[in-house]
This record gives C-alpha cells, structure tokens and sequence, in this order.
C-alpha cells in the first residue's frame, strides 16, 4: 500500500474560530480603555470642594463659605504652603509631597495656621518629626470621642474610621490630644504647637485624621460629622485644599518601603490566595490509577488503521520510523 502525504494545514475553521476571538477581545480591551479614559476625565477628584458626587465634599465648602470662611483649591503644595498665613491647610496625600514641602507645613503651624493632614503614612509623620505611628486600617463606626477637645466634644459620637489608626509614641508629649480611639489606637489626633508666633499670639496646630470619610457629601449628615468637619475647619478665615498630584519629584512614598505602599491587609490576602493554589493543586495533581481497557464503540477496518496511521507518519516527516516499522513487519511476515 502507498500512503499519500498530506501537508499538515490548519483547519480553516479553527483559523477563522481564533481570528474571531483575537477580534473580540481586541474589542473589548479598546472598549475598556475608551470607558476607563472617559470615565477618569469625568468624574471628580475625591475631596474636591467642588465636586457635588459622593466622595466630594461641595456640602462642607458651601456651610463653611456662608460662615465666612473661604475655600479656595491647590494642586501645587508649594505656592499653597508659601502664601499661607492665618489659615487652614487641608492636606491629602500627603505622601505625595516632598520633605521640603512637609517643612514649610511646619512653617504654616509657626506662623499661626492649622494643618490638617488626612491619613497621613508613617514616613509623612517620621518627616514631620510627630509622635505619632500608623498603626493599620480601623473599621468605621459611630464612636465617642473620649477626649476633651472642643471641637469633639461639641461634635459628640461621629462616625469616623474607615482608614488608619494613630498611636501616640511618646505618651508624654505635650499637647497631644487623642480622640475617638479604637482599642489602643486614636482616628484623630491634634497636635498643640507651645509656642507662640513672632506677634505674640499662640502657633497653629497639627490635625492629623485616619480618615476623610466624615467630611464627604454622603457622610456629612451621620451622628456629628458635619459639627466636627465644621469645627476643625472654623478657626481660621480661610481654608486651602491641597490635592497634590502623584508622581511628584522627591515625594515621601518614593522613601517609604513596600509594606507602606500596599494595601491594608494585602498580605493575608495573599497567603489565603497561596492556600487555595495550593489546595487547587493537590486536588487536580492526584495520582491516577492504572489504564482501564474499554472496548471500542465502533469497529475500524484494519486497512482505515494502516492508511491513517501512514498519513500521521507523512505529516509528521517521521520517515526512519515508518521505514522501521517496514523492516519489523516484514521481518514478521
């Protein structure tokens, strides 16, 4: 018998199957960028006094504009900082900015203004030379602030947390005022400077928050968020929003290390992800068992065997196999 050779071509159908699928998925990709691309130009920066969404916070400007106190917004921390004097400083990221910057908000607070500092990192506090440590994420809900600041007490409960937690790390510190604590950490800390200013009157102070949740549009109105937001921002006549975009030159995160910069409690979620791979792999790598001989559903014609077993040999080129395969059987016969 001579067996013809085939080439070995592709299916046309499977071509056209996966030309198919690539197309598809190609689609949604370009899809799914043009979406995330027009939704990040869309939407409003989180804390954005201008923003009326959820995450924003146009509630809290607007009650503190009709209070007197005017609101203005900064993307760059260092014109912020340089012409503050007699005002409220509202940081967020701070890790974004430089060490520079961090010290001309120490500047701010000698010269009679007020910081606040929304869930600052440990690097951020350690720069600022504050006795304070991030000590992790802290569960929101309405707590009591079991201190005597005023702004707090007036306040009463407030549903804070939602972010970090502060412990104070020198328990003798001046000044220090911890409240609304969880277990042995603190969601908002200040910070009495006790100095005065070169005319004489009192330095500013140090707010540092775990947490902005409390002064967003959709939590303004629970317990006493809104008193609170109120009367940390009420002290001065004017408040500056400082939003620093990220990737700035120098900034503090690009000094923190990694476990700094990860998400609170990404590490038991990788050991948890470890355990089930190694679950899944224990369940589909178990030993098999010996070959079980099942009788064919249909008979095959020993010439169909041959004449496609010549057609793989063809294909696949394997023509010292085949010609061994010949010696063999002849030999036999």
């Amino acid at each position: 018998m001579t067996a013809t050779a085939l080439p070995a071509r592709p299916d046309p159908r499977a071509v056209r199957r996966g030309v198919r699928i690539g197309a598809v998925l190609a689609l949604l990709v370009v899809a799914y960028a043009a979406a995330s691309a027009m939704i990040e130009k869309s939407s409003d920066r989180p804390l954005d006094p201008a923003s009326a969404a959820p995450g924003g916070t146009r509630a809290l400007a607007e009650i503190l504009r009709a209070r007197g106190v005017g609101v203005t917004v900064s993307d760059d921390p260092v014109a912020a900082t340089a012409a503050a004097r007699d005002t409220t400083i509202v940081m967020r990221y701070p890790e974004r900015v430089s060490p520079a910057t961090l010290d001309a908000l120490t500047a701010v607070v000698g010269r009679g203004g007020d910081v606040l500092l929304l869930e600052p990192t440990t690097a951020v506090l350690n720069n600022l030379d504050l006795p304070l440590a991030n000590t992790g994420g802290v569960p929101a809900a309405a707590r009591a602030p079991e201190c005597q600041l005023p702004e707090a007490v007036v306040a009463r409960a407030a549903v804070v947390g939602g972010g970090s937690g502060f412990r104070v790390t020198q328990p003798d510190a001046t000044g220090v005022t911890a409240c609304y604590p969880v277990r042995s950490a603190a969601t908002l800390v200040v910070l009495e400077q006790p100095v005065r200013t070169a005319s004489g009157a009192p330095a500013g102070r140090f707010v540092v928050s775990g947490s902005a949740e409390f002064m967003t549009n959709k939590q303004l109105a629970k317990e006493g968020d809104a008193a609170l937001a109120i009367g940390l921002l009420n002290r001065h006549p004017g408040v500056t929003w400082v939003l620093p975009r990220p990737g700035g030159p120098g900034s503090v995160a690009a000094r923190s290390s990694l476990a700094d910069l990860l998400p609170d409690r990404v590490v038991l979620g990788c050991l948890q992800i470890a355990f089930a791979v190694v679950v899944l792999a224990l369940w589909r790598g178990r030993r098999l068992g010996p070959p079980v001989a099942e009788p064919l559903p249909v008979v095959v014609r020993a010439a169909e065997t041959v004449e496609g077993r010549g057609r793989l040999y063809a294909a696949g080129k394997a023509r010292e196999l085949a010609a061994a395969a010949l010696r063999a059987g002849l030999r036999a016969r």
